[in-house]
């Protein structure tokens, strides 16, 4: 479990996810890494952007697809895994962009 953590924590997977749910066709790596860092501002490097992808795969939120042959780069979109855990992140950056009122953010969590 720690392991799975670990990899969703890392710099870039959280906004590989959300840029394949918000997807409509299979992005390449290049497409990948001109989104993200234009949402995020900064510079990511394609090595860095293909081992999140590795990693997303091995863990099973990611597959890679094949393209047609006028765009022999590979795609990659959301396994049904991968879709559940987008729908979550996204309601999680909802919650997050409309704020939190809460001077405690445990306040209205019940134990288990």
């Amino acid at each position: 479990m720690s392991e799975i953590f670990s990899q969703l924590g890392r710099t870039c997977a959280v906004p590989v996810i959300l840029t394949l749910g918000e997807r409509t066709y299979n992005p390449s790596v290049r497409e990948l890494r001109q989104k993200i860092g234009s949402n995020n501002g900064r510079n990511v490097s394609k090595s860095e952007i293909s081992k999140c992808l590795a990693n997303l795969t091995a863990l099973g939120l990611v597959k890679r697809t094949d393209q047609v042959l006028s765009n022999p780069e590979a795609g990659y979109s959301l396994t049904n895994i991968g879709q559940e855990f987008y729908r979550h992140i996204i309601q999680m950056r909802y919650w997050a962009e409309k704020g939190n009122n809460f001077s405690d953010p445990t306040s209205n969590i019940s134990a288990c």
